[in-house]
This record gives C-alpha cells, sequence and structure tokens, in this order.
C-alpha cells in the first residue's frame, strides 16, 4: 500500500512541475517596471552637536518581485522571482513581463544584518551592536508598458531579544587605598621615623564591563564610602558569557591639602607633622580590558583588586625635612629639620 501511494504521490508531483515547466517566459515580449528605493535606520550618528537617529540607503541588497505562476496560466503552480540589487542610493529597478493581461506581484527586500549604533553608554559614547533588519512587503498590479514607483521601504532593526536583555546580575566590591606615610614607634608609642603606607581613598570611581564577543562597553559611575570602599549591583546583557567577561575599574584622580608627612625636628628632638597639598593619581585595577569576571560572578561578589593611588606634591619647596637649606636650615646654617628614618616616598625640592 506505502509503494502504490508513494508512486501516486510521484505521479502528482510530476504533473506539477509538467504544469511549471509548460510557462515559457521568453514568449513574453512585453513587460513593466517597478522602482523605488530602499533605506534602513543606520542608529545614532553625529548631528552637529548632537546625536539623532539616522536612515542612510542600504546599498547592494537584493529586492525580490514574486508572481504566481496562474498569474500568467490559470491552473499553474509556482512562484517566480525576479530579482535586482541597490545601487549606492538604494534605489532599483524591476523588470516584470507582463503578457497581455495585468498580473498581481509582491516586492519586498530581502533581510541581512548590519551594524547598528543604537544605544548611548554613560559617557555619551555610541554602542556598536548587531542588528537584523527585516523587509515589508508591498503588493501592486501593473500591466505592459506600467512604469510603477513604490513607496520607500524603511527597513528598521529587529534586534534579538536576548541580545537587549540586560538581567545578568552580577555585584562588585573593592577597595582604594591612597599612598600614606606612617609614622614607625617604639615600645613607648613615641614617633621614631615614617614608613610608605596607605589610607583609605575618597573618590569617584568608573566601572567598565566588556566581553570578548561584544563591541558593547556597559559602564558605571560609583564612589567610595569612608572606609575606601565600593559596592555595585550591575546587570549585564545576558547573552554575555562570563568566563569571556571583563571588569575593569578606575579610580578618578583628585586633589588633597591633608597629605601627612612627617619631619625630625634637631630642636625639640621629636617627631613632628605637616600636611601637604597634592594630588593622587588616578589608578586601574588592570591594564587592558581588566579583570574577568567568570562564571560565578552572578552567584557571589566579585571582589575587584585594590587600587592604590600614588601621591604627587603641588611643590615640594616647603616641605620640612628634605633637604631644602631655605627651609630646613636657620640664617646661620644650622639644620632645623631632616628626615633621617623618613620620607619614605623620596620627596625632593
Amino acid at each position: 500500500m506505502k509503494k502504490i501511494l508513494f508512486v501516486a504521490a510521484a505521479a502528482l508531483a510530476l504533473i506539477g512541475c509538467q504544469k511549471q515547466s509548460e510557462l515559457n517566459f521568453s514568449d513574453i515580449s512585453t513587460s513593466a517596471t517597478v522602482k523605488g528605493k530602499v533605506t534602513y535606520e543606520i542608529g545614532y550618528k553625529v548631528d552637529g552637536s548632537q546625536y539623532v537617529k539616522q536612515m542612510v540607503p542600504a546599498t547592494d541588497i537584493e529586492v525580490v518581485a514574486k508572481i504566481n505562476y496562474s498569474e500568467y496560466s490559470e491552473g499553474a503552480v509556482g512562484v517566480k522571482q525576479i530579482t535586482a540589487k541597490t545601487d549606492a542610493e538604494g534605489n532599483y529597478t524591476l523588470v516584470i513581463p507582463v503578457g497581455q493581461k495585468a498580473i498581481s506581484l509582491t516586492v519586498e527586500p530581502r533581510g541581512f544584518e548590519s551594524e547598528y549604533m543604537g544605544e548611548l553608554n554613560a559617557s555619551n559614547e555610541v554602542i556598536p551592536t548587531t542588528a537584523y533588519f527585516r523587509g515589508t512587503e508591498q503588493g501592486l498590479s501593473v500591466m505592459a508598458g506600467d512604469v510603477k514607483v513604490l513607496a520607500d521601504f524603511e527597513m528598521l532593526p529587529d534586534m534579538v531579544a536576548s541580545i537587549e536583555t540586560r538581567n545578568l546580575e552580577v555585584k562588585i566590591a573593592g577597595k582604594v587605598k591612597t599612598e600614606a606615610e606612617i609614622p614607625i614607634l617604639d615600645t613607648k608609642d613615641e614617633i621614631i621615623g615614617a614608613k610608605a603606607g596607605n589610607s583609605v581613598a575618597n573618590c569617584k570611581v568608573r566601572i567598565t564591563f566588556s566581553n570578548l564577543r561584544s563591541n558593547a562597553e556597559i559602564v558605571y559611575n560609583d564612589v567610595t564610602v569612608t572606609d575606601g570602599e565600593y559596592t555595585l549591583t550591575a546587570n549585564l546583557y545576558d547573552v554575555w558569557n562570563l568566563d569571556e567577561t571583563y571588569v575593569q575599574v578606575e579610580s578618578q584622580p583628585y586633589l588633597t591639602e591633608e597629605f601627612v608627612h612627617y619631619y625630625y625636628s634637631v630642636e625639640d628632638k621629636s617627631w613632628r607633622k605637616q600636611s601637604i597639598a597634592g594630588i593622587y593619581s588616578k589608578a586601574i585595577n588592570q591594564t587592558g580590558n581588566g579583570e574577568i569576571l567568570g562564571s560565578s560572578a552572578n552567584l557571589v561578589t566579585f571582589n575587584a583588586r585594590t587600587l592604590v593611588m600614588t601621591f604627587t606634591p603641588t611643590s615640594t619647596a616647603m616641605i620640612r625635612g628634605i633637604g631644602n637649606p631655605d627651609v630646613d636650615e636657620d640664617k646661620d646654617g644650622n639644620t632645623l629639620y631632616n628626615c633621617a628614618g623618613g620620607n619614605p616616598f623620596g620627596f625632593t625640592y
């Protein structure tokens, strides 16, 4: 029974093929012309001092006209496709064979993938992504000799939902420190010198997330609290593999007038401290893209490497104990101050 049914089906298919093959389009000497233009939304582009979304010509893409064979011969099965490519301005021209009677057809640009500048990050920079531009269909009827111009096809981005969705939640924590002079104490808690150490920073931090397989960056800005720590909950793209996702933390430089410098007073035979002005330079947790988050970053808090901001004095002319005779000596050339056992950062005048 199965064999009989198979043969019968094959026979029907053959009949259908015969009806298609009976159409000889070379016998149709007249035609109609269908013209138009295809544009697509490229995303944000600079227009003067602002970003605006713009439509641009869709170049070198196929536009397809589809005509049922039954339009040419009653009962014929199949669809004839006629294609044309757009030029540099997005224009296309289709030549449609038409006999003695009008025929109906549809025209549609083929979809394509392209870069789409569809998002702005926290720094107002455009984030490029990949989008699929899907064509819409227009229907019309033509007669021999017609020249018809269709309305422009405006192709909009059809973003894959998972690329647009940012529900992948990760928590980041870290600490920012600054260079500091730390007093050295004896058994009686008397200062006997100074050494290099760290203090907590009160600064802004910029936290940037990126992925090996994406051009997108997600940027957050945060500030440290009183103990120099920061915490952040970030929402990343769902499709990002955390083993290929980086975080870079950058502390922003800032001025201070409260860097504590220790020096020795010869007259008093004791150590004193002096507040000096300067700048704490920016620091990053790791050069390049940053640290890899890893697959567990959405389960437990990711602890970024501690940042240490270096200190540079605005001026060293008035720093005591580093050898400037105008500061460290009296008018007779006697030493007033020195840093023997101190000056761990090597300040020089």
